[in-house]
């Protein structure tokens, strides 16, 4: 059975519970002590769980939402939000500064704008800045949809809850609570017969027990398509790329991919301007910083303040002592932890050596990996989780595709062993 509709607290709360929390000595960012202090009154939830209510920005289930709100002494239905038709600004997310990817607003929106297009995964590393492109798409394009429907979604969830929730939020005046799985997606099936555009956004979190349930539902909107009229569109933001998905739809034209990489040289020098404008007073060690991280956004910020407090806005200084921060260390760490040995096989030879052939490149690892199909599996899952860079080099055979690690990748998987 899917979960019913969780609650969402008013924006407008926020000073409110932030003034409770300051008599009762504890500041909500302090998680652990938050934490503690609830599980004292006997209260037990998770420290994302305290996030996402402090943040007001998703929903949490609603006896846990009552619970807390017991606990901060304030009556829940004073300031609880009623859910609503999403396309509402707190819910997307805003960046101020967002500037370049140009080239791949335009893919993206003459794709969600294809009538017969039906799917559109973009798939990278965590903070490589998916979410923010989406929002600025959303903008661009909202005016040619009925509606437009945002929600995050884990790979931790189930399908059948995801799509509870979604058609709760897609029909908030009903109650669906009753449903079982199959009559869930007949009522979800009935909405989307209008014109519009849900982004499903994945939560930066370790979750992957249901991604394969996810791929499953994913291929079977492709396969329906041209059976029914609905004109719809998903757009899904995911750490990898669901394998077999596209393979179905590209005899349809009816799903697109893209994989988000790095912003260009210009674009990370006005990241960095505007993190600090001293990182850019040499130009050339600016611009060096940012093909040494491979345009990686989260990780020019993350460096920059490093930086600024420990080099005094001295980038060339740094780049004799290169480091990766430790939270991409972290996101590499997850995309690795779960592979098996020929991918893994893979990574060690390529975190040394420069860009190979893929005969090249299964002739480095015929000894570790001797079966050729192991090898092409390992190859093709480290491209969609966007471990391995393809790039178009000259070899002795000609012009031909080279597949390599970017830079930051390198550091970072050398850095774990």
């Amino acid at each position: 059975m899917p979960r019913l509709q969780g609650y969402r607290r008013f924006q407008s709360s926020k000073t409110k519970i932030e003034e409770v929390l300051e008599y009762k000595g504890l500041k909500p960012r302090d998680d652990l002590r938050v934490i503690d202090a609830l599980e004292q009154e006997e209260v037990f939830i998770a420290a994302k769980t305290w996030q996402r209510f402090w943040e007001g920005k998703q929903n949490i289930d609603r006896a846990t939402f009552k619970q807390i709100c017991q606990f901060l002494g304030l009556d829940w239905q004073e300031i609880v939000e009623p859910s609503q038709n999403l396309v509402r600004s707190d819910l997307i997310p805003a960046d101020p500064n967002f500037y370049g990817r140009t080239a791949e607003l335009a893919k993206l929106k003459s794709w969600v704008t294809n009538l017969n297009c039906r799917l559109v995964i973009l798939y990278g590393f965590d903070g490589i800045g998916k979410s923010s492109l989406v929002a600025k798409l959303v903008k661009q394009v909202s005016s040619s949809f009925q509606r437009v429907e945002w929600k995050t979604f884990s790979y931790g969830d189930s399908v059948e809850s995801t799509l509870g929730d979604l058609l709760q939020q897609l029909d908030a005046e009903s109650s669906f609570s009753d449903l079982n799985p199959q009559q869930i997606k007949e009522r979800l099936w009935v909405q989307l017969q209008q014109r519009c555009l849900i982004v499903l956004e994945q939560e930066q979190d370790e979750s992957t027990a249901k991604f394969d349930d996810y791929k499953q539902l994913l291929r079977k909107l492709v396969q329906t398509h041209g059976k029914s009229h609905h004109s719809c569109i998903l757009l899904i933001t995911s750490y990898e790329k669901p394998d077999d998905v596209t393979a179905v739809a590209d005899r349809q034209d009816a799903a697109k991919s893209l994989r988000l990489s790095g912003v260009d040289v210009a674009t990370g020098v006005e990241i960095l301007k505007n993190k600090d404008p001293k990182l850019v007073k040499d130009l050339v060690a600016a611009a060096e910083l940012v093909i040494r991280f491979d345009g990686y956004p989260l990780a020019l910020k993350l460096v920059s303040s490093h930086i600024r407090d420990r080099y005094n806005g001295d980038v060339r200084e740094f780049l004799c002592n290169l480091y990766v921060p430790q939270s991409i260390e972290d996101i590499i760490k997850r995309l690795i932890d779960d592979l098996d040995r020929p991918a893994r096989a893979i990574l060690d030879i390529l975190k040394d050596a420069e860009p190979m052939s893929q005969p090249q490149l299964h002739e480095a690892c015929c000894e570790q990996i001797p079966a050729d199909l192991d090898f092409i599996r390992a190859k093709d899952l480290l491209e969609r989780r966007s471990l391995l860079t393809r790039y178009e080099g000259d070899t002795e055979d000609g012009r031909e595709f080279l597949f390599g690690l970017e830079q930051v990748t390198k550091h970072a998987i050398s850095s774990l062993k």
